[in-house]
């Protein structure tokens, strides 16, 4: 039987949770109590409007203020262009318990064939691989009000140049580049839903990891044919 494992972090997904936290963390509900919660999410406040419009609804103000993460594209790391390597791996019984926590995606179903597997075989033998990727994001906001955009866009800032950017990096593996930082406070306007919403947005890069795990119940030994003989099967 062959099992595969994948890890890589969903960068939008990741930042949307982490904006919310953040979000919570300076109270953002009691500095603008007027104001309440504000929407975070990788769906496009714009187009939902556009949706409710063919569905023959009116302009919906629940949508704002709103974050919406954008990944505009990804790719390898062109300084690291050459680094994906695979090499030989062994999963022992010990480790099972420890795959869920490790965040792998894998199978409630994969997990528990691995159990009954290790009843009666000591290792699991494949191959694993793994390589850096880049990420170009931007993150946009939207409000009704010019004043209450331009403090969100502060927030944003803030969250993507501050300490928080560093525990990107040690809680999720994600490193956001100070560097990379590019903003556009203000100039950004639409009036297609019969009200003026104000926009900003800020831009940036960042790099993670990717890893796959293919693992072979037929392997009987670990070698160094093993990664060709997982992936293009045995002779």
């Amino acid at each position: 039987m062959i099992l595969i494992m994948n890890k890589g972090a969903i960068i939008e997904d990741v930042l949307i949770e982490e904006l919310k936290k953040y979000l919570a963390d300076v109270r953002f509900d009691e500095l603008y109590p007027v104001v309440g919660s504000v929407r975070v999410s990788n769906e496009h406040p714009f187009a939902l409007l556009l949706n409710q419009q063919s569905n023959g609804s009116v302009y919906d103000g629940q949508l704002f203020p709103s974050i919406t993460v954008v990944s505009g594209s990804d790719e390898k790391v062109p300084q690291l262009a050459e680094v994906h390597e695979w090499k030989a791996c062994t999963l022992e019984p010990t480790d099972v318990d420890q795959i869920a926590g490790a965040g792998y995606q894998i199978a409630s179903g994969a997990l528990e064939w691995l159990k009954t597997y290790f009843a009666t075989n000591s290792a699991l033998y494949g191959v694993t691989g793994f390589g850096p990727r880049r990420d170009r994001m931007t993150i946009e906001v939207w409000s009704e009000n010019i004043q209450l955009k331009n403090e969100l866009y502060n927030l944003v800032e803030l969250f993507l140049c501050g300490p928080k950017r560093v525990e990107l990096d040690k809680a999720h593996g994600i490193t956001v580049f100070e560097d990379t930082i590019r903003g556009q406070r203000s100039g950004n306007y639409n009036l297609d839903f019969g009200q003026i919403l104000y926009g900003g947005q800020v831009s940036f890069e960042a790099d993670y990891w990717v890893e796959q795990t293919i693992l072979d119940s037929d392997l009987t030994e670990l070698n160094d044919s093993v990664w060709a003989e997982v992936l293009h099967g045995k002779a």
